[in-house]
């Protein structure tokens, strides 16, 4: 007996694929960018601990070899991404991502979670149980598929362009990030289409959708951590006031790189400032909490995508240091990019879940884990400790101000209380 598995069963390989995206783009911009004597010294300059620095200057004196083995181990972990199914290559990809953010930790003007996203999904993802299933043949359509991978290359290839990340060389950084793109994930559907043909056991399939239904709820705790640890810094950094949100929306109207009439709706946005930031620390709040307890999931998750993608575009170009200055490096595309196509795949799987049963309770409560009690609360806890470890990491090696400190004190209490109150919130979902 066979079972069919409908295309939204398939989330974890579009999360994939994106990853994959993401690590083509950093891999291009990183060897057309920066020279030999660029990586020797970002490597050298790192402010680590001891025994990550002895490893770091080893790798500095040998420089050209380091950075080979690293290019070839790119390599095959993209074409293992796209075509392969094991999910071992998913965890060299976020020790890499682990890698870069170390490497790359105490650059003035870098986002905590710049490089943390992909890496903390790229973990998840290779941690999730879930069998090497595929859908039957008659359930893809490889035409479809194509058409829809040249419509999201051309879609790359405008977002980098837009970004001017690269300098000089942003348009030809932007096309072979795109046309690189383009020709893996043809490989993947194809790879994918040929596979299609073994049928699925209902077993299997039914493993395997309550695998993929796991590893969506741990990454909405995911982002939900990520905004309660934002929603407290911004309010550290004074964002959340009526002269720090008027600053902060003048700043993007000045550098952001996105059309103009994105500019003229920021400068009509700051005459509301004295309310607005009002309503945005009220709507991440809520976002933050719904997400990280699972409640409201499908609002929350629709909701965060807007507000991500919205900011994701409006920083589209901007200076990476705060604050801003002409001439710098430009922020990192992928930066809120990344999270808003994160939560768009998990906000279509959790609207498609609902709408097999259509009920109240499913809406506000969310469905029930596979999971147990003990289960849920020890995931929680292992996931959010082990982000909170980054933190504390990042705190110790830039020097952390009493600001810093505060963050992430406030951030263990909120997560913490969070926590408990979802693992007691498991046994009243649908």
């Amino acid at each position: 007996m066979t079972h069919r598995l409908s295309i939204m069963d398939h989330s974890i390989d579009y999360i994939r694929w994106l990853i994959g995206c993401v690590l083509i783009q950093f891999t291009v911009y990183t060897y057309i960018t920066l020279s030999l004597h660029g990586w020797q010294s970002l490597i050298a300059k790192n402010k680590l601990f001891p025994i990550v620095n002895a490893f770091f200057l080893v790798m500095s004196h040998h420089v050209m070899l380091s950075s080979v083995i690293i290019w070839v181990v790119v390599a095959l972990l993209l074409v293992f991404l796209f075509i392969g199914t094991n999910r071992w290559c998913l965890f060299l990809v976020g020790l890499l991502f682990l890698f870069v953010w170390l490497v790359t930790l105490g650059k003035p003007g870098t986002w905590l979670f710049k490089y943390v996203m992909p890496m903390a999904v790229s973990l998840i993802l290779s941690l999730s149980a879930y069998p090497n299933a595929s859908p039957n043949r008659n359930s893809f359509n490889l035409s479809v598929s194509l058409a829809l991978t040249f419509l999201f290359s051309v879609l790359l290839f405008l977002l980098y362009w837009m970004s001017q990340d690269g300098g000089v060389e942003a348009t030809f950084i932007a096309g072979l990030s795109a046309v690189i793109a383009f020709v893996l994930l043809v490989c993947a559907h194809v790879a994918t289409y040929y596979r299609s043909k073994k049928s699925v056991s209902c077993d299997d399939h039914e493993s395997y959708r309550k695998a993929t239904n796991n590893t969506i709820n741990a990454l909405l705790y995911l982002f939900g951590f990520m905004l309660v640890y934002q929603v407290i810094s911004d309010a550290y950094l004074h964002w959340f006031t009526t002269q720090g949100y008027e600053h902060l929306i003048a700043v993007y109207a000045k550098y952001t790189q996105a059309p103009l009439h994105t500019k003229s709706f920021l400068v009509l946005l700051e005459r509301f400032s004295p309310w607005l930031h009002i309503v945005q620390l009220i709507l991440e709040s809520v976002l933050a909490i719904g997400l990280l307890l699972r409640i409201v999931t499908i609002p929350c998750l629709w909701g965060a995508t807007l507000l991500c993608g919205a900011l994701a575009w409006i920083e589209t170009g901007i200076p990476a240091a705060w604050p801003p200055q002409l001439g710098g490096s430009i922020s990192w595309v992928w930066t809120l990019w990344f999270t808003t196509f994160c939560l768009f795949i998990c906000a279509v799987y959790k609207t498609q879940q609902w709408m097999t049963q259509c009920s109240l309770k499913a809406l506000i409560m969310g469905h029930r884990t596979s999971l147990s009690w003990n289960n849920s609360i020890r995931n929680g806890i292992i996931v959010s400790y082990s982000l909170l470890l980054l933190l504390a990491i990042a705190l110790r090696v830039l020097a952390s101000s009493a600001g810093r400190i505060g963050v992430l004190e406030d951030t263990i209490i909120a997560v913490s209380f969070l926590t408990i109150i979802k693992a007691y919130i498991e046994r009243y979902r649908a």
